[in-house]
């Protein structure tokens, strides 16, 4: 008997054993399977779905006291998105990166501007642009909607701009309108072109103690805002009442910021966001007017639509309205004047209004009405199945489709200022001056525009020369003078910044190209233009090439003037150009060959001009002439004029032309650059070391004994030399 219930009992320990063994393996099975879960590319629907459930939902807001107290965007957008995006590649961020993400931001909390805008970058911004690059690597999702080169989220202000550090050092009395900290720009990168974006939206930032919910809930309905809170100017005493006038004051001026920077931007679309909430907006330009929003409440929004969950949180919505401010492009020049001239302007600050609250109001309870988010629980949150009705993607919805869109809240024409509630928004938008539609004209040649400013002939092989002669064959000379010329062009851009003036793309330290048309008699020319802070460079370029006179036309352009625009031309948000330098078109930049400029800097240096900035980009080769020119004088400095002949100078005497020479260009060019004259002087090949200043000449070859033939040939081809 002991025998045999030994041998029960090893039976049992073996079998125990057994289904230990069975149960660590499953076990073992399990965390390598969700290890491998973890680690592995994410589908577009889970990666979406884990950035809500591992950030957003654990971020929270700090309770400041002193200052706390209807249809979806995302339905037809992410129907067309599925119906041509793989459902199932795995393409992006995996589960245990967002893990050790949320490891990362654990115990902060949104206290102000700046933490809010870190955390709408980490759980929103960056994985939307993540997104966004990943879809354009598929060319049907890529064509639908028109990602190009992907999106940015930029929150460094346009070197220009208002914002950026040096205009910020050099800022007077201008319009107070930078780039603040609350505030960021979305890009989107040309396809033929990279270094080139187009705005697409602007995003402004309103911490959630700030800017509350219950704030947001009550304030933001349908209201003619001139009429229902500018010019309300008795304050309720009623609790609910008053609490309602300041949610009514505080919301209208959140919304107004944002609609003004929209409005200045030529922009369809905007929102901003206080980390609780997001108000997408919307502006009808047929009539600038009327702005149409919508609120999100994305957390509550997920748990009041379980079956649909991922096309309710905040990566998926602010991606769907991503996805529809692509589809547009910022409007003209004269459509945003002609909405300012039309608007009233509110001269209300946000913070101000906030400032002006009393602590007792801040702190009022608000009404029951205010704790009732919007879920929109009534609406079908699930994306149109756009693959089963065609195999060809479309973006025009049918007109079953259409019926189906509409709803209670789908907003209706208003009188002017009406603010409206945006249910679901068109997929479709007017793509009018997108990047690349318009086609360059042939700029006028050095000589036909030498002999406009001096009183000379046409020039019969200037490509506009049928257009200065009127259609008349037999004209030999220009219709207009220089200053009528001018006159007539400054006229022409007070009538209109669109017609015949195209924005180059092209940016320096102190300012941006344009083309330029004067329509009347086709002359079409390079205008360089510049914001209110810059002026003044650009009136001592304008000096220093009024000094290199004999020289224009061969060495550096034909200066034709300058103008002081009437209205600004809104370039980039808060870059408004404000005055124009006219030039004749230098050429093309020159590519790997470094041309000589060792006479073309000698004859600039015998005039008494130093340029100070001789790099690749300021260097072009024109074809009419042969010859390298120099652009970008406004940093050029005055120095006595030298005369043709001079002894030689030691290296100590030089001046460091090469100074601002960029240390990353390449070694090939390095050696051909090291041509270029300094101080009037050539250094011999090979003679060149470099230091902490640039490159410096070690010694000199010879002094200057012969008048430059760059003034020689100049003085052939300009009749006022």
């Amino acid at each position: 008997m002991p025998t045999q219930r030994a041998k029960r009992r090893a039976a049992e320990g073996e079998h125990l054993g057994l289904h230990l063994r069975r149960q660590r393996a499953e076990a073992e099975r399990l965390r390598a399977d969700r290890a491998e879960r973890q680690s592995r590319p994410s589908t577009l629907t889970e990666y979406i779905d884990n950035c809500h459930r591992q950030l957003d939902v654990n971020v929270t807001a700090e309770s400041d006291k002193s200052l706390t107290s209807k249809g979806s965007t995302t339905r037809t957008i992410l129907g067309r998105l599925h119906s041509t995006f793989p459902a199932d590649e795995r393409a992006f961020e995996s589960l245990s990166f967002l893990l050790g993400l949320r490891q990362r931001l654990a115990g902060r909390k949104i206290a102000n501007e700046r933490d809010l805008e870190y955390f709408q970058h980490t759980i929103v911004e960056d994985p939307v642009s993540r997104i966004v690059n990943i879809l354009r690597g598929n060319a049907a999702t890529k064509r639908q909607f028109n990602l190009a080169n992907g999106v940015v989220f930029d929150n460094h202000p346009n070197a220009l701009s208002d914002g950026a550090e040096e205009p910020m050092e050099r800022r007077a009395a201008y319009d107070p309108n930078q780039l603040r900290a609350d505030q960021v720009c979305v890009y989107r990168h040309d396809e033929a072109d990279p270094t080139q974006r187009t705005l697409a939206f602007v995003v402004e930032y309103k911490p959630p103690h700030k800017l509350t919910l219950p704030h947001l809930r009550l304030g933001l309905r349908e209201m003619d805002i001139q009429e229902e809170v500018v010019n309300t100017a008795t304050v309720p005493t009623d609790p609910a009442a008053l609490f309602q006038y300041h949610a009514d004051r505080i919301v209208a001026a959140a919304v107004a910021q944002t609609y003004h920077y929209m409005i200045l931007a030529g922009l369809k679309y905007g929102y901003f966001a206080t980390g609780e909430a997001f108000v997408f907006l919307k502006i009808d330009w047929a009539h600038p007017g009327h702005l149409l929003f919508h609120l999100a409440e994305p957390r509550l929004e997920v748990d009041a639509h379980p079956e649909n969950s991922t096309h309710c949180t905040a990566v998926s919505q602010v991606l769907a309205f991503t996805l529809l401010a692509l589809t547009s492009s910022p409007r003209g020049q004269d459509a945003r004047h002609q909405a300012m001239e039309q608007l009233e302007q509110w001269q209300e600050d946000y913070e101000a209004i906030l400032r002006r609250i009393p602590v007792t109001e801040r702190k009022q309870t608000p009404p029951p009405s205010a704790f009732e988010p919007r879920t929109y629980r009534n609406f079908d949150r699930s994306p149109y199945n756009f693959r089963r009705r065609a195999s060809a993607v479309t973006c025009r919805p049918t007109s079953q489709d259409s019926a189906r869109d509409e709803s209670p809240e789908h907003p209706s024409r208003r009188p002017r200022r009406q603010v409206q509630q945006h249910a679901q928004p068109s997929p479709s938008d007017h793509r009018r001056g997108a990047p690349g539609s318009v086609q360059l004209r042939q700029y006028c040649t050095q000589r036909c525009l030498l002999g406009l400013v001096n009183g000379g002939p046409l020039d019969d092989g200037c490509p506009n020369v049928l257009l200065h002669q009127e259609s008349r064959p037999g004209r030999t000379h220009h219709p207009v003078d220089s200053s009528r010329w001018l006159h007539l062009l400054q006229d022409q851009l007070a009538q209109s910044l669109d017609k015949d003036v195209v924005k180059l793309g092209k940016q320096g330290a102190r300012g941006v190209a344009f083309q330029v048309t004067l329509a009347a008699y086709g002359y079409t020319v390079i205008a360089k233009g510049t914001v209110p802070k810059f002026v003044d460079n650009l009136v001592h370029e304008g000096t220093i090439y009024k000094i290199l006179k004999p020289l224009q036309g061969a060495g550096v352009p034909v200066f034709l003037g300058a103008i002081s625009l009437k209205r600004p031309y809104e370039y980039d948000h808060h870059v408004r150009v404000v005055h124009m330098l006219l030039l004749s078109w230098a050429g093309t930049p020159i590519s790997t060959s470094q041309p000589d400029l060792t006479e073309l800097l000698g004859a600039i240096h015998r005039l008494g001009v130093i340029h100070g900035d001789v790099r690749t980009p300021n260097i072009f080769w024109c074809s009419e002439t042969s010859r390298p020119m120099l652009i970008d004088f406004e940093g050029a400095t005055l120095a006595p004029p030298q005369p043709l002949m001079k002894k030689a100078r030691s290296p100590a005497q030089l001046t460091h032309e090469l100074r601002g020479h960029r240390r990353s260009q390449s070694a090939g060019n390095n050696r051909q650059l090291q041509q270029i004259v300094l101080n009037g002087r050539a250094a011999p090949n090979g003679s060149w070391r470099r230091t902490r200043c640039g490159f410096l000449s070690r010694s000199a070859s010879q002094a200057w004994r012969h008048v430059s033939p760059w003034l020689s040939a100049t003085k052939a081809d300009n009749p006022a030399t």
